[in-house]
């Protein structure tokens, strides 16, 4: 039976013993917290005093780590790291930062580390937390996104707690009970009017709601944190990668840290943590922690998370089975359709035999006035997964601003310059970049056993059909309705698992440096994780090319071109081209394993 905390356990030490190699490049970066003077300057690579304290102070029969005083300094010299930056932005008359996790990090290790801590530097942490707390009284909410808004509650709940100061804790409820309120009816929160969910930033706020719940008993809570873990592991593929197509602010996660913690409190939830663990294992994410992130800034986050989860689950549910359920069922598991059209989140999943698609009709106008790498515009809206090559389709979208976005149609018509094969011209402003790509209308429903997907742009329609009655062929028929159009491109993007090989038109593909590669028949993919070989066939007679490799919209940027953690996957952009195409007409992709 998995044992989740065992599992936390040993994957804490392994990333503890490779966070002591950045202790100089940390300690010395320059205190301004906001990362410009160097990577390692960002207030994420403080995090790993939670983990650090953690593992100082746990029995385990799997902690090395245990009483190792290097743990212990560390984690002091990373708060410690944390006030320097405070009395840099001070001494600059900069507002104190409102960024909101150190502060709950503090807390715990004042507890964890108790009397090591010297009576002077316990006064310079305090002097800096009171500080804190009285911004965080004072800030309204709706600043930043809901998960940094959530965790300050948290925070101000656990220094209120440890420090004993009652109205902070009191307040830190008051607030974050005013956030269930702006729950949607699906059961994530918004980080803009109809901007739809972010996978990933679910997971971050989960375990903020399931502390509070089991600290204050307040049932508020824990309804919330059960509907946003009921959310998370029904809007997933089968394996629990995320849907990509779905995100607004990420690219496809693989499962969350792997787990977080309020997953226990659903049969859902349970189910969903079984699966993760498995597909870390299968990807070989914990024996090697170049394959967990995105980039080594990311690697603290799941440090941090990992360990947070550890404790919480030690508290609330030490058993296995109280936690991870290895024989429980997701929805996607079974052959179905799951649609929602409402104004926060519209798309559709549709199961059936290996096959899962996911097909995104998510408008948002929120990228038109921001071009924030933190606020997606939603390019690439289909995802096709199958239980044998897993994720195929897909991957997410690009960032905003570059010139080729993961775009699933380009209508051109000529009037902000030529595309071509989905390169859009140069510095355009995010109004025309978008009005390429962005749909007028997006729309998602079945006909049939057929999932569509209909994209209404202002000079036409654009439809996509899928055929998966075959457990071993996938057909996406796309057919049109257009006027007065140069060009139309029709793209798929494919997800190039590492260690996997790609092949066009039965030529080997380097992944060494971009190219676009003319394809005249297909695009070939083998070996990767999986190892299940399949073949994208574009349509005949039409010019088409392949862009490789593309990256993923990174979580977190670490800013360091050496940075040795890699992306688990790229994405090679297959891109047909239509030059003034005809009125009506249609076209056929077809994917065979």
């Amino acid at each position: 039976m998995l044992d989740p905390i065992a599992e936390l356990v040993r994957f804490e030490v392994r990333f503890a013993e490779r966070f002591r190699g950045l202790r100089k490049a940390v300690l010395d970066a320059h205190p301004d917290e906001d990362g410009h003077a160097s990577p390692f300057s960002d207030y994420g690579y403080k995090w790993p005093a939670y983990t650090l304290a953690h593992l100082f102070t746990l029995e385990h029969p799997d902690n090395s780590l245990r009483n190792a005083s290097w743990c212990a300094e560390l984690a002091m010299e990373l708060v410690d790291k944390s006030v320097e930056c405070w009395h840099h932005r001070r001494d600059a008359s900069q507002p104190i930062s409102s960024r909101e996790v150190p502060h709950y990090i503090v807390p715990y290790v004042l507890e964890a580390l108790g009397e090591a801590i010297t009576p002077e530097r316990r006064a310079r942490w305090l002097e800096h937390e009171s500080v804190y707390a009285e911004m965080a009284l004072q800030r309204p909410e709706g600043y930043t996104a809901p998960y940094h808004d959530s965790w300050r509650m948290t925070a101000l709940y656990r220094l209120g707690e440890v420090l004993e100061k009652p109205g902070w804790r009191e307040m830190g409820v008051f607030l974050f009970k005013r956030m269930l309120g702006i729950q949607t009816a699906e059961g994530f929160w918004e980080d803009g009017r109809h901007h739809g969910p972010s996978m990933r930033y679910c997971g971050l706020m989960l375990p903020s709601l399931a502390w509070m719940y089991r600290w204050t008993g307040d049932e508020g809570f824990g309804e919330a944190a059960r509907r946003l873990g009921i959310f998370m592991a029904t809007c997933t593929h089968p394996d629990t990668i995320t849907v990509g197509s779905f995100d607004g602010r990420n690219s496809n996660v693989l499962a969350f840290f792997p787990t977080c913690a309020g997953f226990e409190l659903t049969p859902l939830g349970r189910a969903f943590t079984a699966r993760a663990f498995k597909l870390w294992h299968e990807l070989k994410m914990f024996e090697d922690l170049d394959r967990t992130a995105q980039s080594t800034r990311d690697l603290v986050r799941v440090g941090f998370y990992a360990a947070d989860t550890c404790r919480y689950l030690q508290k609330f549910a030490p058993n296995p089975a109280d936690a991870a359920d290895d024989a429980g069922k997701l929805p996607v598991d079974a052959d179905i359709v799951l649609e929602n059209h409402s104004a926060e989140f519209d798309g559709l999943i549709r199961r059936e035999g290996p096959w899962c698609v996911a097909l995104s009709s998510q408008n948002s106008e929120v990228p038109k006035i921001t071009d924030s790498p933190y606020r997606l515009d939603r390019q690439s809206r289909i995802e096709l997964w199958h239980a044998e090559a897993r994720l195929m389709l897909g991957g997410g979208h690009n960032m905003p601003g570059r010139d080729v976005p993961y775009a699933t149609a380009v209508v051109d018509t000529g009037h902000c310059g030529a595309s071509a094969f989905g390169r859009l011209p140069a510095k355009l402003s995010q109004r025309d970049r978008l009005s390429y790509f962005m749909p007028r209308r997006a729309i998602t429903r079945m006909e049939g056993r057929a999932p569509v997907l209909e994209l209404v742009f202002g000079h036409g329609v654009v439809r996509f059909r899928f055929d998966l009655s075959s457990p071993k062929r996938a057909v996406i028929a796309a057919e049109w309705d257009l006027r007065h159009v140069e060009r139309l491109a029709l793209q798929l993007p494919l997800v190039v698992w590492q260690d996997s090989r790609l092949a066009v038109d039965e030529r080997p593909c380097e992944r060494a440096t971009y190219a676009l590669h003319e394809i005249k028949k297909s695009v070939a993919l083998s070996g990767g994780p999986f190892g299940k070989p399949f073949k994208l066939f574009v349509p005949a007679g039409v010019p088409a090319r392949l862009h490789f490799p593309l990256e993923l919209e990174q979580f977190h940027m670490s800013g360091n071109p050496d940075d040795p953690v890699k992306q688990p996957f790229s994405i090679a952009l297959v891109s047909s081209q239509w030059t003034n195409p005809a009125r009506q007409d249609t076209a056929r992709f077809v994917l065979d394993l």
